[in-house]
């Protein structure tokens, strides 16, 4: 199905409707894999804006994930120099 329309693949939604034209064994089944659902419905050029976003939540959600810890470390590490001794 990429290979006929590469770029913009079929339009949304549509792919179901071309399934059984590219090989499977009845017609309306659906692709099951979200990737290549997008690729034959919108396209190489959406599965590339797809991927790109995906990455960056990703690395955003790492990063925001690592301060949180960062700042929890050092917290803890202030809050064991600034107690006074008990004794």
């Amino acid at each position: 199905m990429v290979d006929a329309r590469p770029l913009f693949g079929h339009g949304v939604r549509t792919s179901s409707q071309y399934t059984h034209k590219y090989g499977a064994d009845e017609e309306g089944l659906v692709i099951l894999s979200t990737h290549l659902q997008l690729v034959a419905d919108s396209g190489l050029v959406a599965d590339l804006i797809f991927l790109g976003g995906s990455f960056y939540c990703g690395a955003r959600t790492y990063n925001r994930t690592n301060r949180i810890h960062q700042g929890i470390a050092r917290r803890s590490q202030h809050r064991s120099h600034t107690r006074p001794e008990t004794g």
